[in-house]
């Protein structure tokens, strides 16, 4: 019963909506809402934290628009954490979290899915996404 009512109040909520926004604004509003709530900002926290210290960077300077040395070292060692360990999408990642383009995203996750640990560079990148995520793991295993 107590359903009936909830549903009843949802749609009255609707129709008042749609009196002062239009089907698109208030569809926008709804995947906003939906979209937020699919990742634990708490966990998203902690990794650009770890991501921060592990590189010894701001937050700030993570989530800036630099995309020089160890900035996009750190922003590619992010995205794969944030994908891989946090099941985000890219879309989440490159919208919600760090407001850049999902190109960016895709970069990063793709640098790791394709790394050749033969290649200096790729070897680094892979010891810094491994230690990160053994130092969130531990974290999630702590917290539980």
């Amino acid at each position: 019963m107590n359903d009936n009512i909830e549903i009843e109040l949802l749609l009255t909520n609707i129709q008042k909506s749609l009196k002062v926004y239009s089907v698109k604004e208030l569809n926008n509003a709804f995947k906003e809402i939906i979209s937020n709530k699919n990742y634990n900002t708490e966990d998203v926290s902690k990794v650009l934290n770890l991501v921060c210290e592990h590189f010894k960077i701001t937050l700030s300077q993570l989530m800036s628009k630099d995309n020089r040395g160890k900035i996009i070292d750190a922003k590619q060692v992010a995205y794969c954490l944030l994908h891989f360990n946090l099941s985000l999408s890219v879309k989440q990642i490159s919208k919600h979290i760090f407001k850049n383009w999902r190109n960016s995203v895709y970069r990063g996750i793709n640098r790791y899915k394709n790394i050749n640990r033969s290649i200096k560079e790729d070897d680094i990148f892979y010891n810094d996404y491994a230690t990160i995520q053994t130092k969130f793991k531990l974290y999630k295993n702590k917290s539980k």
